[in-house]
């Protein structure tokens, strides 16, 4: 508080001014997306600041500024290119302290492009070979994560599938079960001599009468 008197004996209203010291700059303590992130989309970039008393967010070198509200900052149309993005956020308080956020944040907004080749080459879809082939996956993103199956199976990459013959379809051989040779019942000759060759029957010599 203030107060002057003049030598004719007036008085000045007392005023009275009230000031801060501030020595620490406002710093950014999150963000969202995360520092060193990777997303597959455009979308605002929000954060928190260790104090409220932040006057300005902006874009180093732009004039692209944050929306700032108390502790809160949103970044709406953050300009994001397809890969690897940079930025440098400047803090600037009410009483005139400077910090800088170093900012980075991937762009992934398409997919990864998969090709199956063999020797080099891109293996057609249907295709027919008549020996046998290695197939190797290849992926546009280094850090993708690529599942192969064969057939329903784990596959690894580079593996040999062996050549196998493929024969027309054909109906399932027959089979019977297994029976007793059938007996011919045999012929009328064949009759007879097995019956010619029974033992005949002998007959004693008729005696003669006694006297």
């Amino acid at each position: 508080m203030v107060s002057a008197r003049d030598c004719a004996g007036n008085n000045a209203p007392a005023k009275t001014i009230n000031f801060t010291i501030d020595l620490t700059a406002a710093t950014i303590v999150s963000i969202d997306p995360a520092n060193a992130s990777t997303i597959g989309a455009t979308r605002a970039v929000t954060g928190t600041l260790s104090a409220a008393d932040v006057r300005s967010v902006v874009v180093s070198g732009t004039s692209l500024a944050a929306t700032v509200n108390g502790t809160s900052f949103t970044f709406a149309n953050l300009p994001l290119g397809e890969g690897a993005n940079a930025f440098a956020f400047v803090v600037t308080d009410n009483a005139g302290n400077v910090s800088t956020y170093n900012y980075a944040v991937t762009l992934k907004s398409s997919a990864p492009v998969v090709e199956i080749v063999e020797g080099g080459v891109a293996i057609p879809q249907n295709a027919v070979f008549t020996r046998s082939v290695a197939p190797v996956v290849r992926v546009s993103d280094p850090n993708a994560t690529v599942t192969a199956k064969l057939n329903g199976n784990a596959f690894t990459n580079g593996t040999v599938v062996s050549a196998t013959a493929r024969t027309p379809c054909s109906p399932p051989p027959l089979t019977t079960p297994a029976t007793a040779p059938t007996r011919r019942p045999p012929s009328p000759s064949t009759r007879r001599r097995r019956w010619s060759r029974l033992p005949r029957r002998r007959t004693a010599p008729a005696s003669a009468p006694r006297a």
